[in-house]
């Protein structure tokens, strides 16, 4: 029994980089009985699970809007740029290529006053909940499109400590008994 706890929690030190990495962002096409529409999921991680501010661009299955669409805090105000969290920005690289891009506070610094990568005039907004989940549809109806964004993701070093944690609670409940 002892020598299994000290696998695992060798186990848990021993690859941290592949237990960090984070969600990659997709995009696909979904059915319903009533036809297609297009799902994402977009996390702020690049196309290898790393942390980032600015995302990469992911290509969408079918034609879009172009445009942006501002994720705000929970009770946010379009108006009060501290409380805006993320965007979506849709462009066009071609005749039929299409992509979504999810960009956070903090573009280009780490600040969270920074914002530069945002477009000031997005097309319209959305809030995201406590968890900085937020979901869009720019259309209505069971075809409407869905990006689900995933934002505030834990940072690796937050990871790391709970993944020591984790590996260390085997040893914290031992008690020695006389």
């Amino acid at each position: 029994m002892k020598r299994v706890l000290i696998t695992g929690a060798l186990l848990a030190l021993s690859y941290p980089a592949t237990a960090l990495a984070l969600p990659i962002s997709t995009c696909g096409t979904a059915s319903t009985v009533l036809g297609t529409h297009i799902e994402c999921d977009l996390f702020e991680s690049d196309s290898l699970g790393n942390p980032t501010e600015i995302g990469d661009q992911v290509a969408l299955p079918d034609r879009v809007g172009l445009g942006a669409v501002l994720i705000l805090e929970p009770n946010g105000n379009k108006d009060d740029q501290t409380t805006w969290s993320d965007e979506l920005i849709f462009t066009q690289g071609g005749k039929d290529r299409f992509f979504v891009q999810l960009v956070s506070k903090g573009c280009n610094t780490g600040s969270e006053e920074d914002i530069s990568c945002f477009r000031t005039d997005p097309d319209h907004f959305i809030f995201e909940d406590a968890s900085g989940f937020a979901v869009d549809g720019p259309q209505s109806g069971p075809n409407a499109n869905i990006y689900r964004v995933f934002s505030d993701v834990p940072e690796p070093a937050t990871l790391a400590l709970l993944g020591l944690a984790f590996g260390a609670m085997p040893f914290a409940g031992r008690r020695k008994l006389n």
